[in-house]
């Protein structure tokens, strides 16, 4: 009796508690919002500490000063040996400019007295020149485009080897103003010692990296014109698709697509942007006697597709090709107010190159090359050369960058200068030239059966004799 009435009693405590409870959580939404307010509260600290978020600080040594000169990637990857005069070993100096490789040492241009390092050998190669102060460069463009000059961008300080070709490579980068959305063209000038044969517009072995498409020889200059195998600066080897279509033969993740029709290329990248190559006569390499066969169409525009456009017109003499200005910043149908214009004077040595099928004559050198923003210079780079001791051709003797500061006064660098070694012209007699096995028995060799063959041994574009007996 006594159990039932105390499960009486708390029958009757928890049912009116709970209908209590229910009716005040019905009706009371507000005490119960404060309660969880009030109540939380002071835990809030104990949370945060627990999440333990943490927000991100940019360290100061990210960014860099407005008037730090913009390097280029070889820089990066290029360890300074010293800032002072290098001590170079002697079998690597040469004293007088002569003929193939250019070569590698930069020597700094500051006051104060660090170190001095050697550089690792490299046989028969120097280059010498200093790097900028950058207390005297000046400071980075406005975002209304009227830039100030720009400090040139380092020179690689040391060559390097292609692996996969054995080439000696050395670059050297053209500063220019940054163009709308740093759309601007990309200019520097390369040595490859794979291209001391070509005698070109700046010197034997330097090109500068202006894109263009040419005929590749496979078959022979004969055939050369009737064969349909190209070569885009690019992409490398190209591959027929059929019709006018072609593709790179490698592919390098850039799915370029080329169009070839009525002897001009238009090229579409996979973000919309098209390259013209030879739509005028002057960007075309052709033979002067048939202008149907062209040998190299030169790119001419790249336009993007917000409509903003660089073009490039050329000077053409005697079969050989020369840039004469690039201009960028332009829109629709305006031309831009930035451009590089390239400067030619005449050359002293005699160079004819045969390897396009007809003769090409390189009359001039490329002296100057001027960085302008609306006809005045910013940047400006004075090309000296040589006459080489052991052939006929023109070697590059130094580059001297020029800039202007804030105030407009003319700051000059010092010369980056090449030194080129000078073969040993002659022969070397060689009593055995190999051992021949004795011939079976009843036979005999025969040491004359192959034919004369004419193949281009010094890259002149001329056959040579070759007689193997």
């Amino acid at each position: 009796m006594k159990n039932k009435k105390n499960q009486f009693f708390n029958d009757i405590f928890f049912s009116r508690f709970f209908t209590k409870s229910a009716k005040s959580f019905l009706f009371k939404p507000t005490v119960i919002m404060l309660f969880f307010l009030f109540a939380l509260q002071p835990l809030a600290p104990v949370f945060a500490q627990e999440i333990n978020v943490i927000t991100p600080i940019i360290s100061p040594e990210i960014s860099s000063p407005i008037n730090m000169p913009v390097l280029s990637p070889t820089d990066t990857l290029t360890p300074i040996v010293s800032q002072s005069p290098l001590a170079m070993p002697e079998n690597l100096i040469v004293s007088s400019p002569d003929t193939i490789l250019p070569a590698a040492t930069e020597t700094a241009n500051t006051s104060d007295n660090s170190q001095s390092g050697s550089l690792p050998a490299i046989e028969d190669i120097s280059v010498e020149g200093s790097s900028l102060d950058n207390s005297s460069a000046a400071s980075q463009s406005s975002e209304q485009g009227s830039p100030a000059a720009q400090p040139a961008p380092l020179a690689q300080k040391l060559p390097e080897i292609d692996k996969n070709t054995g080439a000696l490579n050395y670059n050297y980068p053209i500063a220019v103003p940054p163009g709308r959305n740093n759309f601007q063209p990309d200019i520097a000038l390369s040595y490859n010692s794979n291209l001391n044969g070509q005698n070109g517009i700046f010197g034997s072995g330097w090109t500068v990296n202006i894109p263009y498409i040419q005929r590749l020889n496979k078959t022979g200059t004969d055939s050369l014109y009737s064969s349909n195998y190209f070569y885009s600066s690019l992409d490398g080897e190209l591959s027929s698709l059929g019709g006018s279509s072609y593709t790179a033969r490698t592919e390098s993740g850039s799915f370029n697509k080329y169009n070839f029709s009525n002897n001009q290329w238009t090229v579409t990248a996979k973000n919309g942007t098209q390259y013209k190559f030879g739509y005028e006569p002057a960007a075309r390499q052709d033979d002067p006697a048939n202008p149907g066969n062209v040998y190299k169409w030169m790119l001419e525009e790249i336009r993007d597709t917000n409509d903003n456009f660089i073009s490039y017109t050329y000077f053409k003499d005697a079969g050989q090709i020369y840039p004469l200005v690039i201009k960028y910043t332009g829109n629709g149908g305006t031309d831009g107010i930035f451009e590089i214009d390239f400067q030619r004077i005449l050359r002293a040595d005699n160079t004819v190159s045969h390897s396009t099928g007809f003769a090409v004559n390189s009359n001039y050198l490329i002296g100057e090359i001027n960085s302008k923003i609306n006809n005045s210079w910013v940047n400006k780079y004075a090309l000296s050369y040589a006459k080489s001791q052991s052939r006929d051709a023109s070697l590059l003797k130094s580059i001297t960058a020029f800039g202007k500061n804030n105030s407009g006064e003319v700051i000059s660098l010092s010369p980056i200068d090449f030194n080129y070694q000078t073969p040993t012209a002659g022969f070397t007699p060689v009593n055995v030239l190999w051992n021949i096995p004795p011939a079976p028995p009843g036979f005999e060799w025969n040491l004359h059966s192959r034919p004369p063959q004419f193949p281009d041994l010094n890259g002149d574009g001329l056959p040579d004799l070759v007689i193997v007996g």
